[in-house]
């Protein structure tokens, strides 16, 4: 779910109101000050895609570029097509933890050195532009096709992104008419994501019998929500 590094934005806005500095900083000013809190002085080997997604919310397609610029491209989806999208997303809680240092560095040792780990990267890349390109059309058929994808794709970066017991729970939700899904984060535990149609949610929670957390879609980056001025 990304929660470290949401965890660093939002400390990161906590800290510039406390010291009194501007906190209607840019969304890529705050996103660059919580990457370097972890990455920098916390050493933590994290790319800052999740950082970005948490300081500026909502649907965006994000291209890391090699000098360390981010380019940032809004996904337009129709309120319709957001709430219906939404609705067909089922969100399960495996019901452990996990720390992700160990799979991100082999994670990014493969990439660097195995040709193959490079070449599923770059397929995952193209994933990410098919998706972006439906989402910008409001199509949203291929959304679990997508994501399928991907996570297959996702599996043979590292080790340990994927286990038997993450297996089993996604091949019977894929089995109980899930069209698509992927583990939230670096892997290993946490949250798995699945779209579905709506009329196959209630064979997919049977079938996984795992805790199903809503949620909703929030369209605003991380921002102050209470301050105790006294």
């Amino acid at each position: 779910m990304g929660s470290s590094s949401s965890f660093a934005v939002g400390l990161s806005l906590a800290l510039n109101r406390y010291f009194d500095k501007p906190i209607n900083v840019h969304p890529c000013v705050l996103a660059e000050q919580a990457y370097n809190i972890e990455r920098e002085l916390c050493g933590h080997p994290v790319g800052k895609q999740d950082h970005y997604a948490a300081a500026y919310g909502g649907f965006r397609f994000y291209e890391f570029n090699q000098d360390n610029t981010v380019t940032v491209q809004p996904v337009r989806l129709s309120n319709d097509t957001q709430q219906e999208l939404e609705s067909k997303l089922l969100l399960f809680w495996l019901g452990s933890t996990r720390h992700a240092t160990a799979i991100l560095k082999d994670q990014a040792r493969g990439i660097k050195e195995d040709s193959s780990v490079d070449v599923n990267a770059c397929a995952m890349y193209d994933c990410a532009t098919h998706l972006f390109n439906d989402l910008s059309a409001n199509d949203i058929s291929r959304v679990g096709l997508f994501l399928h994808e991907n996570w297959e794709l996702k599996k043979t970066l590292a080790l340990g992104i994927s286990n038997r017991i993450v297996d089993d729970y996604y091949d019977r939700a894929m089995a109980a008419g899930a069209e698509g899904g992927k583990l939230c984060g670096a892997g290993g535990a946490g949250f798995l994501l699945f779209y579905a149609p709506l009329d196959k949610h209630y064979a997919i929670e049977e079938e996984i019998g795992l805790r199903c957390v809503p949620f909703h879609i929030s369209n605003g980056g991380s921002r102050i929500i209470y301050e105790d001025n006294k």
